[in-house]
């Protein structure tokens, strides 16, 4: 996966996220293209990173606890920022080589 492609799955991570409608675990991974173990990675990792999310039961879906987001979170990130135009938001993303990097690692 490239660096376009990893911006683009936590961009659908937020998107779903955001509107509380990812599912369970494994509906969310299946809807990433991602294993559950890999999904499960991924958002240790953000949450590591100061992304408070939780799994909501009564839902059924992962949400936001406050309001730093996953795109707020790409947005602040510093040191090592490169600027791409992500199209599907029309938008500038600043994006940290540190969380592509442990993304790929996930995945690799």
């Amino acid at each position: 996966m490239n660096l376009q492609a990893h911006i683009a799955l936590l961009n659908r991570m937020h998107s779903q996220i955001e509107y509380k409608r990812t599912g369970p675990p494994e509906v969310f991974a299946q809807k990433l293209g991602l294993s559950e173990r890999s999904l499960y990675r991924i958002v240790r990792m953000l949450r590591d990173q100061g992304v408070h999310m939780e799994y909501n039961e009564i839902r059924q879906s992962y949400m936001y606890v406050d309001e730093y987001t996953i795109l707020k979170y790409l947005r602040t990130l510093g040191g090592g920022k490169i600027f791409l135009n992500y199209f599907s938001h029309c938008q500038i993303l600043a994006v940290s080589w540190s969380i592509i990097v442990k993304v790929l690692l996930i995945e690799g």
